[in-house]
């Protein structure tokens, strides 16, 4: 084996500290910070995922929104389309509703308005609800059953509430009948 001297020697152990403090202080101050921001920037992308979601999801509820708002303003719109121009209710719908029921044979027909209130729902704010009484008189039962049909096809904006039937004693062949209606129209 070789023999080294006392100066050679101290030059081997002073390289190999040199050496092992390079390997400490690469460990210490290039792999230790750079695995820390590694941990770090995957907890960040945990949470940006979790926050993509999240954020996906309102997307998606906004989408579902917008879809529902258009929904709501073609309903408003044939609504709208429905409801005919020409002033107030009281002028013209009574007169339809007994033209309508002139047109099924029946002829003893009165409408009358027994009141008006207002939508608590804050998409149909612009709207009122009129309650109708159509009292009809001396009718006979199927007539009235086929009118009855044909009134809810013809005024679809006009939903029945109750429904009165009386028999007479004299002619117990004709009904009197009482209807209560509720519409909507725009003020």
């Amino acid at each position: 084996m070789p023999k080294f001297s006392k100066d050679e020697i101290q030059k081997i152990v002073l390289s190999i500290l040199l050496f092992a403090a390079l390997i400490y202080c690469y460990f210490e101050f290039l792999l230790t910070p750079i695995d820390k921001t590694k941990e770090r920037l995957q907890a960040d992308i945990v949470q940006l995922k979790a926050k993509y979601v999240s954020d996906k999801k309102i997307c998606n509820s906004l989408t579902d929104l917008k879809n529902k708002h258009k929904a709501a303003e073609n309903t408003i719109s044939v609504i709208n389309n429905m409801i005919p121009d020409g002033g107030a209710p009281i002028a013209w719908f009574p007169p339809k509703v007994k033209s309508f029921f002139e047109k099924q044979g029946i002829t003893e027909v009165e409408v009358k308005q027994t009141g008006t209130s207002k939508f608590t729902e804050e998409f149909m704010s612009s709207y009122i609800r009129i309650t109708w009484s159509v009292d009809i008189n001396k009718v006979d039962f199927l007539k009235l059953g086929i009118a009855l049909a044909g009134f809810e096809n013809q005024f679809p904006l006009v939903r029945i509430s109750n429904i009165k039937v009386l028999a007479q004693e004299t002619t117990p062949e004709l009904q009197n009948v009482q209807l209560n209606c509720i519409s909507v129209f725009k003020p």
